[in-house]
């Protein structure tokens, strides 16, 4: 956080601060994921504090039968807010705690990114404030996708050092992104990486950083993927409401609630705003970007999230942090004037203040409930007969350890090239 001035590290801790607020001195949200971040932190404190790096069995889930978590979902997040635990917070604590570093950390990406541009300050308390930032915390209590909102702005840092003979970044940075959520992963790498790539004419710089990020994250994807029939993976797609076709916002079906479906709506109609503000001012290739981004998290081309591994992303709006990513990206590097800024920012004004405040408290199980029971989501019970098969995370550790040797050459060689002794 060195370089820069004092007035930016006020700004982006203010705006963090303001943002926390309401969670800081409402009452426990259990809703939507917010229960599962609290049974997941606490179970993993308890692990670390047991000595185990890697926690990835739950001995005390569903009762105590146990449930097999981690291997099957990144780690990253619960890193956070399990050494958070350590430190004496309470589970929900330690969530809250993880989403406050999240939300700073995603200030300081994205200044770093922006670092150049011609506003960068302000790019970053926009991508902060964004409408499905906020309600990625408020609405849906997604603790690893809102860390990996915070990585994104890194990764496209890495693209760009990468295309520029300084790959080590972008190793670590995919690695992390993968590490963290892998949907907002697979969807970085189709309508980020890729394009970026292609608008580079030259895919050569980034096949070897990108690879060695893979090869980091082996030590999550190795088991996640080779153990998958060891659970109810068909869960995952069962109900209507985990299809992303049921979220077309064109042709829409059976699943989810209306009021969610309003909601994703607005965030995207409202976007065009910013999007309008950008064509205007010249930056069309960039609002194409968008626009084309808002077609596909709009569900307009349904048959797209029925191809292999994109169904499995669940939900079309996970494509809503690349939007607001470009969005704060275009406005914080486009001249503009005073009064199209503000225009610009009506995004975050007509939206954000509504995903702050705390509703009323959707039914569930009492926090004596989630401290003794420690109920896990029904995909992670477990398929077959333990014992579980070591070799896929024996596999993945030694992969990793060979991509952190290449990441970890990769480095050495880039400081020495720009840093000679």
């Amino acid at each position: 956080m060195t370089g820069h001035p004092a007035k930016t590290h006020v700004a982006i801790f203010g705006l963090a601060i303001l943002l926390l607020l309401p969670a800081i001195f409402a009452q426990p949200m259990l809703r939507d994921s917010f229960w599962i971040d609290w049974v997941w932190s606490g179970q993993f404190t308890a692990e670390l504090a047991k000595g185990h790096l890697y926690p990835r069995w739950f001995p005390l889930a569903n009762g105590g039968a146990g449930s097999p978590t981690f291997y099957f979902y990144p780690p990253l997040a619960f890193y956070v807010s399990g050494v958070l635990g350590l430190t004496g917070l309470s589970p929900y604590a330690s969530v809250i705690g993880c989403f406050a570093f999240s939300l700073v950390l995603s200030g300081y990406t994205m200044l770093a990114w922006l670092k150049d541009s011609r506003h960068p300050l302000f790019g970053a308390l926009f991508f902060m404030a964004a409408p499905y930032h906020v309600l990625d915390f408020y609405g849906r209590g997604a603790q690893a996708e809102f860390l990996a909102i915070a990585l994104v702005p890194l990764v496209a840092l890495g693209l760009r050092r990468a295309g520029e003979s300084r790959p080590a970044l972008l190793a670590f940075a995919y690695a992390g992104l993968i590490l963290t959520h892998l949907p907002l992963a697979l969807l970085a790498s189709i309508f980020l990486i890729a394009p970026y790539c292609v608008w580079r004419r030259d895919i050569r710089p980034y096949i070897l950083p990108l690879a060695l990020g893979i090869a980091l994250a082996a030590i999550y994807l190795v088991p996640a993927l080779a153990l998958n029939s060891y659970r109810h993976s068909e869960l995952l797609s069962l109900s209507p409401q985990f299809q992303p076709r049921a979220w077309s916002l064109i042709f829409p079906q059976r699943g989810p609630v209306p009021g969610m479906r309003v909601v994703f709506t607005a965030i995207l109609l409202i976007a065009l705003i910013p999007t309008a503000v950008l064509w205007f001012a010249g930056r069309r290739k960039l609002a194409a970007y968008i626009i084309v981004c808002g077609v596909i998290a709009a569900g307009v081309v349904p048959w797209l999230w029925n191809l292999p591994f994109l169904r499995d992303v669940q939900f079309p709006f996970r494509m809503m942090p690349l939007i607001e990513f470009a969005i704060a990206t275009g406005i914080a590097s486009t001249q503009l004037s005073t009064l199209l800024r503000l225009f610009a920012m009506s995004y975050v004004f007509m939206l954000t203040p509504n995903f702050v405040v705390i509703h009323a408290q959707e039914e569930f199980p009492s926090i004596q409930y989630l401290d003794t029971f420690h109920p896990d989501v029904p995909e992670n019970r477990p398929a077959r007969p333990l014992p579980w098969p070591e070799w896929p995370a024996q596999l993945g550790l030694a992969i990793s350890l060979i991509g952190l040797v290449g990441a970890g050459s990769l480095a050495f060689r880039q400081r020495r090239r720009h840093h000679p002794a």
